[in-house]
């Protein structure tokens, strides 16, 4: 063997020693290379995406003229179910009705519901006298609705439950509703108010 063949296969060894065959990959860790790579361009899409929504809100933000504007735009933008949705109607109901008294709420839903229920005067006439005062009430213990800013705030937001649970609703919400209540979803039924806007009523 001449010298040129001899050093030809010396360079040969010393590579394949440098830089030795890489061991077979096997199929399942191709497998999951493979799922790997389809899971990270998701992601890297799912960024994009969102890069692009953030700039978008951006430039919607720049141009709102005042708060209300800039309230709407992020409302337009959240991503929220219609059980979400209806979730924050209810928390504003239960915000006023939970500055009330048990009796004032029980004469409230009477007066809402316009169900024919007799309010009792025992035991609760310094709350019946105060609310009576405060031109919450009439002398026939119904509400003057448009009497007081606090029972304008009452019926607005029970307006806006009412309107809500007659608008049209997907399947997803009356499942959500389902899995959260046990209460008829009717705005007029008494366990529904005490469940979903979580206040008590008393009548007597």
């Amino acid at each position: 063997m001449d010298c040129e063949k001899k050093e030809f296969l010396l360079r040969v060894k010393k590579h394949l020693t440098a830089n030795p065959f890489e061991t077979p990959m096997d199929k399942a860790t191709f497998k999951q290379l493979l799922q790997d790579k389809v899971d990270l361009e998701s992601t890297i899409e799912s960024i994009i995406e969102e890069r692009t929504e953030l700039e978008n809100l951006v430039e919607d933000l720049k141009g709102a003229k005042d708060k209300s504007a800039v309230a709407a735009i992020v409302k337009k933008r959240r991503k929220t179910t219609q059980f979400d949705e209806f979730q924050e109607l209810c928390k504003e109901v239960t915000a006023v009705l939970s500055c009330q008294s048990s009796i004032i709420n029980g004469i409230i839903f009477k007066s809402y519901s316009g169900k024919d229920i007799k309010i009792g005067w025992e035991g609760n006439r310094e709350e019946l006298d105060d609310a009576l005062a405060n031109d919450y009430i009439d002398e026939e213990l119904d509400v003057k609705w448009d009497s007081t800013k606090e029972m304008e705030k009452i019926l607005k937001s029970l307006n806006k439950v009412s309107k809500f649970i007659g608008s049209e609703l997907g399947n997803d919400f009356y499942e959500q509703y389902k899995d959260e209540y046990s209460s008829p979803l009717e705005i007029k039924n008494k366990r529904f108010w005490e469940e979903v806007f979580n206040i008590y009523i008393s009548f007597n």
